[in-house]
């Protein structure tokens, strides 16, 4: 159902295309945004989830949501690890030639 529910809405907002709420309405909607990001892997192995909800992190921030606001949850195995070429560092998008994007 839930699933479904989401279908609608994604053909909806397809459907009325490009339209902008007004400024007053876009900025009280991002007061009120609360996110969820969850990694739920661990190991070098599974590096790319990690940087995807760094990404999604980061991304969010970007468009205005409060950082107080974003609940996150990865385990921290992956930017320190000994097979990280990058220590300390994620990247999400590499140039396919071994270097971050």
């Amino acid at each position: 159902m839930l699933y479904r529910t989401l279908f609608a809405g994604a053909a909806l907002i397809n459907a009325v295309g490009a339209w902008t709420p007004p400024k007053e309405v876009e900025e009280a909607a991002k007061a009120s945004h609360w996110a969820v990001l969850i990694a739920g892997s661990s190991g070098y192995g599974n590096y790319r989830h990690q940087a995807d909800v760094c990404h999604a992190y980061q991304i969010m921030i970007k468009n205005g949501i409060d950082p107080d606001k974003i609940i996150t949850l990865a385990v921290d195995d992956v930017a320190n690890d000994d097979m990280n070429p990058f220590p300390g560092k994620l990247f999400n998008k590499p140039t396919g030639d071994g270097t971050p994007g």
